[in-house]
């Protein structure tokens, strides 16, 4: 897991460093961004057979997008508040955290009225809920990489869908003795997500 946050944060320097070398022509605009989400845990090991069924959460917050004037290409950061479910066959938990998505995107558009554009970047989370339940102790940092794409109504309203797939693992599950043995299980939260924002 050093590799992997080694190279996601290689990969947020880079495109920082890109678009400051066109800072002078970027085009910058902030936002704000809220939606749904549709997740559901996934379990490591033989106890994969306790994962849950779809559950729904929420995310909002500012946003700021940057965008080049050439080959359609720019980039968005979030600050996200976001409140989710890790849930199983036998227990629930609630996940509140910030959410810092930052997304390559590219965009077409006819005269500003209406576009389309496709992202995908990491994702950090941080939790600012409570850490351990009685069976879950969720890590204070995640990571998990986001593609997607939608449309641009009046160069102002973005409606996006994007995937979202763990990198590193959201909690550790403990099951319980009376389950038959005590296990502690990697537990990686995945979701679909549907945005709206508005850019101003």
């Amino acid at each position: 897991m050093k590799i992997m946050r080694v190279v996601l944060s290689l990969f947020v320097v880079s495109l920082c460093l890109g678009l400051s070398t066109s800072s002078a022509s970027a085009q910058l605009r902030l936002g704000i961004k809220g939606g749904a989400t549709l997740s559901r845990v996934s379990l490591s090991g033989d106890k994969s057979n306790l994962a849950s069924k779809n559950r729904s959460g929420f995310f909002v917050g500012p946003m700021v997008d940057a965008k080049i004037p050439f080959f359609g290409l720019g980039m968005d950061v979030s600050a996200l508040y976001a409140h989710s479910y890790l849930d199983n066959k036998f227990t629930e938990t609630t996940v509140k955290s910030i959410e810092v998505p930052v997304n390559v995107k590219w965009s077409a558009s006819i005269l500003r009225l209406f576009g389309i554009y496709a992202a995908l970047g990491p994702q950090f989370g941080f939790n600012i809920g409570e850490r351990n339940d009685s069976h879950y102790l969720i890590r204070k940092r995640h990571a998990s990489f986001n593609t997607g794409g939608g449309i641009v109504l009046l160069d102002h309203v973005q409606f996006g869908v994007n995937y979202n797939f763990a990198l590193t693992r959201t909690a550790t599950l403990q099951i319980p003795v009376e389950m038959g043995e005590n296990y502690n299980v990697k537990v990686k939260n995945n979701s679909w997500q549907v945005s709206l924002a508005y850019l101003f």
